[in-house]
Order: structure tokens, then C-alpha cells, then sequence
């Protein structure tokens, strides 16, 4: 079954209750290496000041895509890149972050 990587972008994590600020669904890509290197290097400036978190979410083709895996990263500005974090507490059961 073929997959999308969906890349969404946003400005906070609220970790107590599940809800995600402002999203900015910026792209995707056909592996998740490639989405994965574009999140990390932070290419065409995912982060635009504002983008402290972004999503990775693997989407299968039909409706309701059964897989729904999803990689979460949070910006370091000092270093100018994105890194890979623990799925946000509140965020354990939720996906579609896409939509």
C-alpha cells in the first residue's frame, strides 16, 4: 500500500491538553527519509521564526489511511535545525495533524 509523509508545522505544543497551535501543513514527500532530512535541516525555513515544533505523519493511500504513524520534532534555535522528540503527552492516541 503506498504512503505520503506529510509534513505539518507549529508554533506550540500545549502538553496538557491535546491541541496543537496555529498549524501550517507545509508539504510532503514519498519517503520518510526525505521528509525526515528536510525537517532536521530545516530547509526553506520550516521554522520561519515562529514553527518551534514540526509533525511527520505517514499517511496510506485511500480514505481514512489505515497507517497512521507520526514523528514529532521540536526546533533548536541555537543550532538552526529541527531534532527528534517523544510524542507530546496529550497526542498519544490523536493523528490527522495534516488536516
Amino acid at each position: 500500500m503506498s504512503s505520503i509523509f506529510v509534513i505539518t508545522t507549529v508554533e506550540d505544543i500545549e502538553n496538557d491538553v491535546p491541541y496543537l497551535q496555529y498549524p501550517c501543513n507545509a508539504g510532503w514527500y514519498s519517503s520518510f527519509e526525505a521528509a525526515d532530512r528536510v525537517v532536521k535541516n530545516n530547509q526553506a525555513d520550516l521554522w520561519e521564526t515562529c514553527y518551534n515544533y514540526a509533525i511527520i505523519e505517514e499517511i496510506t493511500e485511500g480514505l481514512y489511511g489505515a497507517k497512521r504513524e507520526a514523528w514529532f520534532y521540536k526546533y533548536d534555535e541555537d543550532k538552526g535545525e529541527y531534532y527528534p522528540i517523544d510524542r507530546p503527552k496529550g497526542l498519544e492516541h490523536m493523528c490527522s495533524f495534516w488536516t
